[in-house]
């Protein structure tokens, strides 16, 4: 995750969001998810 803690709980109620968007809007599940996994990987690269 990223050092600064406002930018990590922004990312995760981010992440937390897509999912819940991905249980009631059952088309666009796969892409919901996919931008939660993209988010929470990408803030894991960070130096």
């Amino acid at each position: 995750m990223t050092d600064d803690p406002k930018a990590a709980q922004i990312a995760s109620a981010i992440v937390t969001l897509l999912r819940l968007l991905a249980r009631m809007a059952p088309r666009k599940a796969l892409l919901c998810l996919e931008l939660a996994e993209q988010l929470e990987t990408g803030f894991a690269k960070e130096p």
